[in-house]
C-alpha cells in the first residue's frame, strides 16, 4: 500500500521527492574534514625533508657553540658529515 504512493504532493519521486544530493552533505563534510585533518598529521609529524637532512650539522653547532667539543673536534665531524 505504501509503496505506490503518487499523489499531487508527491511528485513522480514518491517518498524521497525531497532527498537529494543535499542529504550526502553531511557526510561529505566528515570525510572531508578527515582527509584535511589527515594531511595536516602528516605535515605536522613528517617535517620538510630539509631539516631533517640538516639535523645533523644543527647537532654539531650547537654543541660547538655550548664547548661541548673544541675547534678541531667540529671541522672533523664537519667534513665527515660532507662526505668529503
Amino acid at each position: 500500500m505504501w509503496g505506490h504512493m503518487w499523489g499531487p504532493l508527491m511528485g513522480s519521486a514518491g517518498w524521497d521527492a525531497g532527498a537529494g544530493w543535499w542529504m550526502m552533505l553531511p557526510g561529505l563534510l566528515v570525510w572531508g574534514s578527515l582527509l584535511v585533518l589527515a594531511v595536516w598529521a602528516v605535515k605536522q609529524f613528517a617535517g620538510e625533508p630539509a631539516q631533517r637532512l640538516d639535523a645533523p650539522l644543527t647537532i654539531l653547532q650547537e654543541r660547538f657553540a655550548r664547548g661541548e667539543i673544541n675547534k678541531e673536534q667540529f671541522e672533523e665531524t664537519k667534513r665527515l658529515l660532507s662526505g668529503r
